[in-house]
Protein backbone atom coordinates (compact mmCIF):
# COMPACT_ATOMS: atom_id res chain seq x y z
CA UNK A 1 0.00 0.00 0.00
CA UNK A 2 1.32 3.31 -0.89
CA UNK A 3 0.29 7.09 -0.11
CA UNK A 4 0.93 10.69 -1.50
CA UNK A 5 0.98 13.33 1.03
CA UNK A 6 0.06 16.59 -0.52
CA UNK A 7 1.51 20.35 0.13
CA UNK A 8 2.24 23.56 -1.01
CA UNK A 9 6.17 24.55 -0.75
CA UNK A 10 5.39 27.22 1.96
CA UNK A 11 2.54 24.52 3.78
CA UNK A 12 5.72 21.55 3.64
CA UNK A 13 8.08 24.19 5.27
CA UNK A 14 5.88 24.65 8.29
CA UNK A 15 4.60 21.34 8.64
CA UNK A 16 7.43 18.91 8.06
CA UNK A 17 6.82 17.48 11.75
CA UNK A 18 3.44 16.19 10.44
CA UNK A 19 4.77 14.68 7.38
CA UNK A 20 7.64 13.28 9.57
CA UNK A 21 5.19 11.30 11.95
CA UNK A 22 3.03 10.76 8.81
CA UNK A 23 5.78 8.85 7.00
CA UNK A 24 6.78 6.98 10.67
CA UNK A 25 3.49 6.17 11.04
CA UNK A 26 2.60 4.23 7.90
CA UNK A 27 5.75 2.73 7.53
CA UNK A 28 4.99 0.50 10.77
CA UNK A 29 2.02 -0.73 8.56
CA UNK A 30 4.12 -0.99 5.81
CA UNK A 31 2.94 1.42 3.79
CA UNK A 32 5.46 3.93 1.94
CA UNK A 33 4.24 7.77 1.98
CA UNK A 34 5.77 10.04 -0.66
CA UNK A 35 5.63 13.67 -0.48
CA UNK A 36 3.96 15.74 -3.29
CA UNK A 37 4.11 19.33 -4.10
CA UNK A 38 0.93 21.34 -5.74
CA UNK A 39 3.36 22.84 -7.88
CA UNK A 40 4.01 19.65 -9.67
CA UNK A 41 0.15 18.57 -9.96
CA UNK A 42 -0.38 21.72 -12.15
CA UNK A 43 -0.67 19.95 -15.61
CA UNK A 44 -0.68 15.60 -15.98
CA UNK A 45 -1.41 14.50 -12.49
CA UNK A 46 -2.09 11.20 -13.93
CA UNK A 47 1.31 10.86 -15.77
CA UNK A 48 3.10 12.57 -12.57
CA UNK A 49 1.56 10.30 -10.41
CA UNK A 50 2.80 6.69 -12.26
CA UNK A 51 6.39 7.98 -12.90
CA UNK A 52 8.66 5.60 -11.80
CA UNK A 53 6.22 3.24 -10.84
CA UNK A 54 3.80 2.56 -13.60
CA UNK A 55 0.67 2.77 -11.40
CA UNK A 56 -1.20 5.65 -9.35
CA UNK A 57 -1.50 5.58 -5.55
CA UNK A 58 -3.78 4.02 -3.05
CA UNK A 59 -4.56 7.21 -1.33
CA UNK A 60 -3.76 11.24 -0.84
CA UNK A 61 -3.55 12.99 2.36
CA UNK A 62 -4.19 16.42 1.11
CA UNK A 63 -2.64 19.14 2.88
CA UNK A 64 -3.61 22.17 0.92
CA UNK A 65 -6.44 24.25 -0.08
CA UNK A 66 -7.20 22.14 -3.35
CA UNK A 67 -10.81 21.13 -3.42
CA UNK A 68 -10.52 20.87 -7.25
CA UNK A 69 -7.24 18.71 -6.94
CA UNK A 70 -9.01 16.31 -4.81
CA UNK A 71 -11.77 16.30 -7.21
CA UNK A 72 -9.52 15.31 -10.12
CA UNK A 73 -7.49 12.87 -7.69
CA UNK A 74 -10.49 10.77 -6.85
CA UNK A 75 -11.98 10.92 -10.32
CA UNK A 76 -8.73 8.84 -10.62
CA UNK A 77 -10.02 6.61 -7.84
CA UNK A 78 -7.28 7.44 -5.19
CA UNK A 79 -9.46 7.78 -1.93
CA UNK A 80 -8.76 11.04 -0.93
CA UNK A 81 -8.37 12.34 2.95
CA UNK A 82 -10.46 14.49 3.47
CA UNK A 83 -12.79 13.93 0.43
CA UNK A 84 -13.30 16.94 -2.02
CA UNK A 85 -16.39 17.60 -1.14
CA UNK A 86 -15.23 18.60 3.05
CA UNK A 87 -12.29 20.54 0.93
CA UNK A 88 -14.94 22.70 -0.94
CA UNK A 89 -17.10 23.82 2.15
CA UNK A 90 -14.38 24.11 4.32
CA UNK A 91 -11.88 26.23 2.29
CA UNK A 92 -14.85 29.22 2.04
CA UNK A 93 -15.71 30.62 5.09
CA UNK A 94 -19.16 31.61 3.70
CA UNK A 95 -20.31 28.65 2.54
CA UNK A 96 -19.09 26.72 5.51
CA UNK A 97 -21.02 29.06 7.52
CA UNK A 98 -24.01 28.09 4.93
CA UNK A 99 -23.68 24.81 5.25
CA UNK A 100 -23.84 24.69 9.24
CA UNK A 101 -27.18 26.95 8.90
CA UNK A 102 -28.73 24.15 6.66
CA UNK A 103 -27.57 21.56 9.42
CA UNK A 104 -29.32 23.96 12.08
CA UNK A 105 -26.38 25.24 14.08
CA UNK A 106 -26.25 28.55 15.21
CA UNK A 107 -23.99 31.44 13.83
CA UNK A 108 -23.08 34.85 14.09
CA UNK A 109 -24.83 36.90 11.49
CA UNK A 110 -22.64 37.12 8.40
CA UNK A 111 -22.15 38.27 4.60
CA UNK A 112 -19.96 37.84 2.47
CA UNK A 113 -17.98 40.46 -0.37
CA UNK A 114 -16.33 40.44 -3.51
CA UNK A 115 -13.41 42.76 -2.28
CA UNK A 116 -12.66 44.46 1.19
CA UNK A 117 -15.87 46.00 2.32
CA UNK A 118 -16.57 49.75 1.88
CA UNK A 119 -16.71 51.82 5.45
CA UNK A 120 -20.23 52.51 4.32
CA UNK A 121 -21.24 48.66 4.40
CA UNK A 122 -19.78 48.00 7.78
CA UNK A 123 -21.75 50.90 9.62
CA UNK A 124 -24.92 49.77 8.51
CA UNK A 125 -24.43 46.00 9.22
CA UNK A 126 -24.95 44.08 12.87
CA UNK A 127 -26.77 46.60 14.54
CA UNK A 128 -23.97 48.40 16.11
CA UNK A 129 -21.93 45.40 17.31
CA UNK A 130 -18.08 45.17 16.24
CA UNK A 131 -17.07 43.47 13.26
CA UNK A 132 -14.56 41.05 12.23
CA UNK A 133 -13.42 40.82 8.23
CA UNK A 134 -11.94 37.72 7.37
CA UNK A 135 -10.97 36.47 3.91
CA UNK A 136 -13.01 33.53 2.86
CA UNK A 137 -9.48 30.65 2.76
CA UNK A 138 -7.26 32.57 5.63
CA UNK A 139 -6.26 30.12 8.18
CA UNK A 140 -4.40 30.10 11.44
CA UNK A 141 -5.96 33.47 12.51
CA UNK A 142 -4.06 35.42 9.70
CA UNK A 143 -6.10 37.86 7.09
CA UNK A 144 -8.34 38.22 10.24
CA UNK A 145 -9.02 41.85 11.07
CA UNK A 146 -11.38 43.43 14.10
CA UNK A 147 -13.07 46.65 13.27
CA UNK A 148 -14.41 48.17 16.56
CA UNK A 149 -17.90 50.15 15.98
CA UNK A 150 -16.84 53.23 18.40
CA UNK A 151 -14.13 54.75 15.97
CA UNK A 152 -14.84 52.95 13.38
CA UNK A 153 -13.93 55.51 10.28
CA UNK A 154 -10.74 55.66 12.40
CA UNK A 155 -10.42 51.87 13.22
CA UNK A 156 -11.53 51.32 9.56
CA UNK A 157 -8.89 53.54 7.79
CA UNK A 158 -6.39 51.81 10.04
CA UNK A 159 -6.78 48.47 8.74
CA UNK A 160 -7.02 49.69 5.26
CA UNK A 161 -3.37 51.22 5.61
CA UNK A 162 -1.75 47.63 6.45
CA UNK A 163 -3.44 46.23 3.04
CA UNK A 164 -1.67 46.24 -0.44
CA UNK A 165 -4.15 46.19 -3.67
CA UNK A 166 -3.97 42.24 -3.75
CA UNK A 167 -5.77 42.37 -0.29
CA UNK A 168 -7.96 45.07 -1.26
CA UNK A 169 -9.07 42.41 -4.17
CA UNK A 170 -9.45 39.34 -2.43
CA UNK A 171 -12.77 38.17 -1.21
CA UNK A 172 -13.73 38.66 2.10
CA UNK A 173 -16.81 37.61 4.44
CA UNK A 174 -18.09 40.09 7.39
CA UNK A 175 -19.08 38.50 10.86
CA UNK A 176 -20.33 40.33 13.50
CA UNK A 177 -18.19 39.69 16.52
CA UNK A 178 -19.62 37.43 19.37
CA UNK A 179 -19.63 39.20 22.46
CA UNK A 180 -17.13 38.03 25.43
CA UNK A 181 -13.14 37.58 25.75
CA UNK A 182 -11.17 35.70 23.10
CA UNK A 183 -11.77 32.13 23.44
CA UNK A 184 -12.72 29.28 21.38
CA UNK A 185 -13.22 25.91 21.33
CA UNK A 186 -10.89 23.31 18.86
CA UNK A 187 -13.16 19.38 18.33
CA UNK A 188 -11.05 17.36 17.09
CA UNK A 189 -12.57 14.98 14.71
CA UNK A 190 -11.29 11.35 13.14
CA UNK A 191 -13.86 9.17 10.92
CA UNK A 192 -16.70 11.59 11.79
CA UNK A 193 -16.16 10.79 15.88
CA UNK A 194 -15.60 13.45 18.33
CA UNK A 195 -11.75 12.45 19.68
CA UNK A 196 -11.07 15.46 21.99
CA UNK A 197 -11.23 19.08 22.16
CA UNK A 198 -9.16 22.15 23.00
CA UNK A 199 -10.15 25.80 24.74
CA UNK A 200 -7.81 28.27 23.09
CA UNK A 201 -7.98 32.01 24.62
CA UNK A 202 -6.11 35.07 24.79
CA UNK A 203 -6.13 37.94 26.93
CA UNK A 204 -3.67 40.07 24.65
CA UNK A 205 -5.96 39.47 21.49
CA UNK A 206 -8.75 39.07 19.61
CA UNK A 207 -7.82 36.29 17.81
CA UNK A 208 -7.47 33.34 20.29
CA UNK A 209 -5.31 31.36 17.18
CA UNK A 210 -2.20 29.04 19.13
CA UNK A 211 0.01 30.25 16.18
CA UNK A 212 -0.15 33.96 18.02
CA UNK A 213 -0.01 33.21 21.45
CA UNK A 214 -3.19 31.94 22.17
CA UNK A 215 -3.03 29.92 26.06
CA UNK A 216 -4.70 26.12 24.96
CA UNK A 217 -5.89 23.62 27.61
CA UNK A 218 -7.59 20.29 27.20
CA UNK A 219 -11.21 20.57 28.05
CA UNK A 220 -14.27 18.31 28.20
CA UNK A 221 -17.01 18.96 25.60
CA UNK A 222 -20.19 20.40 26.56
CA UNK A 223 -22.95 18.31 25.23
CA UNK A 224 -24.46 21.36 23.03
CA UNK A 225 -21.26 21.28 21.42
CA UNK A 226 -21.10 17.18 21.05
CA UNK A 227 -24.83 18.05 19.76
CA UNK A 228 -23.86 20.54 17.39
CA UNK A 229 -20.81 18.65 16.13
CA UNK A 230 -23.04 15.56 15.33
CA UNK A 231 -25.61 17.67 13.23
CA UNK A 232 -22.18 18.32 11.05
CA UNK A 233 -20.78 15.34 10.84
CA UNK A 234 -24.14 13.98 10.24
CA UNK A 235 -24.29 15.43 6.58
CA UNK A 236 -21.01 15.14 5.90
CA UNK A 237 -18.18 12.71 6.66
CA UNK A 238 -14.87 14.14 7.86
CA UNK A 239 -12.17 12.12 8.01
CA UNK A 240 -9.65 14.27 10.14
CA UNK A 241 -10.81 17.66 10.94
CA UNK A 242 -10.99 20.61 13.64
CA UNK A 243 -14.52 21.99 14.26
CA UNK A 244 -14.60 25.46 16.12
CA UNK A 245 -17.06 26.58 18.21
CA UNK A 246 -16.92 30.28 20.09
CA UNK A 247 -18.82 30.98 23.08
CA UNK A 248 -20.20 34.20 24.03
CA UNK A 249 -20.04 35.76 27.46
CA UNK A 250 -22.67 33.54 29.05
CA UNK A 251 -21.13 30.62 27.52
CA UNK A 252 -23.75 29.88 24.75
CA UNK A 253 -21.62 28.59 21.95
CA UNK A 254 -21.49 29.50 18.26
CA UNK A 255 -20.22 27.51 15.17
CA UNK A 256 -17.42 29.48 13.73
CA UNK A 257 -15.67 26.99 11.25
CA UNK A 258 -14.19 23.65 9.97
CA UNK A 259 -10.50 23.46 9.57
CA UNK A 260 -10.05 21.05 6.81
CA UNK A 261 -6.11 20.42 6.94
CA UNK A 262 -6.01 20.88 10.89
CA UNK A 263 -3.19 20.97 12.65
CA UNK A 264 -1.71 19.08 15.41
CA UNK A 265 0.97 20.74 17.37
CA UNK A 266 -1.70 22.57 19.58
CA UNK A 267 -2.94 18.98 21.00
CA UNK A 268 0.46 17.80 21.49
CA UNK A 269 1.37 20.98 23.31
CA UNK A 270 -1.26 20.59 25.94
CA UNK A 271 -2.25 16.49 26.36
CA UNK A 272 -0.22 12.91 25.16
CA UNK A 273 -3.36 12.62 22.57
CA UNK A 274 -1.26 11.11 19.44
CA UNK A 275 -4.19 12.72 17.35
CA UNK A 276 -1.70 11.48 13.84
CA UNK A 277 -1.08 7.96 15.21
CA UNK A 278 -5.07 8.11 15.37
CA UNK A 279 -5.68 10.00 11.64
CA UNK A 280 -3.19 7.21 10.47
CA UNK A 281 -4.60 4.09 11.96
CA UNK A 282 -8.20 5.90 9.84
CA UNK A 283 -6.28 5.70 6.83
CA UNK A 284 -5.11 2.02 7.08
CA UNK A 285 -8.90 1.00 8.13
CA UNK A 286 -10.14 2.91 5.09
CA UNK A 287 -7.83 2.23 2.54
CA UNK A 288 -6.72 -1.50 3.41
CA UNK A 289 -9.45 -3.93 3.40
CA UNK A 290 -9.90 -2.55 -0.78
CA UNK A 291 -6.68 -3.76 -1.58
CA UNK A 292 -6.90 -7.00 0.26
Amino acid sequence: MNGIIIYSEEGYEKNKEFVRRCERGLAAYGCRLSLVLTKDLQKDIYSYLCEGTGRIPDFAIVRAIAPGLSRRLEELGIKVFNSSKVSFIANDKSRTKEFAEKCGLRTAGFIRTDTFPSKELLENVFSGKDIIVKTLNGHGGSEVYLIGRQNLSRNYENVIGRLDKNDLLKPYIIEERINGPARDMRVYIIGSKPVCAVLRSNPDDYRSNFSLGGNVVLSDIPEIVLDMTKLLTDRIYMDYTGIDFIPDENDEYYFNEIEDCAGARMLYSCSDIDIIDMFIAHIVDKVLPEKL
